[in-house]
């Protein structure tokens, strides 16, 4: 979007991962953690995780961009990738953990 439409980089941050949001959270329910749980209690945990992964990321992206002279598509793809991994592992031990039987 940043290439393409010549939107700014939180504008087109914003947008892919709100686009990604259900995505995401159909297939780690379904297929990543196979998850039985209800519908509403893991899009709530899983919306936290969101909120709290996208938070992480976007300071990330907004400091890399204000201290490195690089594209900042560089930047959304650093950022990007600390979200990745900080989502999964906050999804496999809290939004999908597996319950004690």
């Amino acid at each position: 979007m940043m290439k393409v439409f010549r939107y700014s980089d939180v504008v087109s941050n914003i947008t892919g991962y709100v686009a990604g949001f259900l995505n995401s959270f159909i297939w780690n329910k379904k297929w990543t953690f196979k998850s039985s749980d209800s519908w509403q209690g893991s899009v709530v945990r899983f919306a936290l995780v969101f909120g709290i992964c996208f938070f992480l990321q976007l300071q990330i992206l907004l400091y890399l961009n204000a201290h490195l002279t690089v594209d900042t598509y560089y930047n959304q793809i650093v950022a990007m990738v600390f979200y990745t991994a900080f989502n999964f592992l906050l999804n496999k031990y809290f939004t999908f953990k597996k319950q004690q039987e």
